[in-house]
């Protein structure tokens, strides 16, 4: 019998109880998750995500200057690890010769937001960019063991009538542990001999802050 492999992809944001940054935010919903705060008017559309069913924007120009989009603030959860930081964003015009320009500070806190620490290098946009790649490291130093984390991205307007936009915000530390298999489904009953494949699967959480999950059905 043929082989079958499917990933399923979980987007959202986790801690676990033994302490790791663990944010993977897909933002494909049409409300901002749960935690977040924005500031300037973000909002999530469906028109031209870089990846999934959503993306998050905020329109900049001359009277609505800045905007922020920013985590909940993640209590003891680093595990003094280095923290890698990666998201796509995309720079658009209002309309066709409206102008692009803005520039984006990417930013984490140890105290609740009280200070900012910018995370490598402003992004700069003064043209129109389809879903360009931010990527950067926090060193472990910068993030002893038990410090709480909060991120955000902060932006300034310059020029023109312009979206900026961000998808698939994936924030993560080194694993301590691997996460375990998790073998047994809970519906349909594993071992049945008949299982209907266009219902809905279901099976427990593994532990270890699993950020996927593949399924072979054979």
């Amino acid at each position: 019998m043929k082989k079958i492999t499917w990933i399923f992809f979980s987007f959202f944001a986790f801690i676990s109880a033994n302490a790791q940054i663990g944010i993977i935010e897909g933002l494909n919903s049409a409300t901002i998750p749960t935690g977040w705060t924005q500031v300037g008017g973000f909002g999530s559309t469906t028109t031209t995500p870089c990846e999934g069913s959503h993306a998050y924007r905020d329109n900049l120009y001359i009277t609505s200057p800045t905007g922020n989009f920013t985590s909940p603030n993640y209590v003891g959860a680093s595990n003094g690890t280095d923290l890698t930081v990666a998201f796509q964003w995309k720079a658009t015009e209002w309309s066709a010769g409206a102008g692009v320009g803005f520039t984006v500070n990417v930013e984490y806190s140890t105290d609740n937001g009280t200070s900012w620490i910018a995370i490598g290098d402003p992004i700069l946009a003064s043209t129109v960019t389809e879903c360009a790649d931010f990527s950067s490291v926090v060193p472990d130093a910068s993030l002893p063991e038990g410090s709480d984390f909060k991120f955000r991205v902060r932006e300034t307007w310059t020029s023109g009538d312009c979206y900026f936009w961000i998808d698939n915000i994936s924030i993560t530390q080194v694993t301590a542990l691997p996460p375990n298999c998790d073998a047994a489904l809970t519906s349909p009953v594993d071992g049945s001999a008949e299982v209907n494949l266009t219902g809905v699967l279901s099976w427990s959480p593994a532990t270890g802050l699993p950020s996927s999950y593949i399924l072979s059905v054979g």
